[in-house]
């Protein structure tokens, strides 16, 4: 039997007023610090619920490092694309 976590893709979101990121890696919460200056965006140090998701891992550990490379931020189209120089390394929509 699929979990939850085993289908629900990673999300992002980030509260401006208090420059925190928060979401889901693909199998556990995680939440930390954001700075954006100019077209300048780091996300981190992120703290991490560790929980074991069989057939996830993969999932959450290459979302978690992209978030760590993250140098820029821009808007594309209506999506959010998180940039480690000029190569795009998460591309985040607005979910419904």
């Amino acid at each position: 039997m699929e979990t939850d976590s085993a289908r629900r893709a990673p999300t992002l979101t980030l509260t401006a007023a208090e420059s925190r990121a928060s979401g889901f890696a693909g199998c556990n919460q995680f939440t930390g610090g954001y700075e954006l200056s100019g077209d300048r965006f780091t996300v981190g140090p992120l703290v991490m619920t560790r929980m074991f998701c069989e057939g996830r891992m993969e999932v959450e550990d290459a979302y978690s490092s992209a978030l760590g490379e993250v140098t820029g931020i821009r808007v594309v189209d209506g999506a959010l694309e998180l940039l480690a120089g000029e190569r795009v390394v998460v591309r985040a929509t607005r979910g419904s």
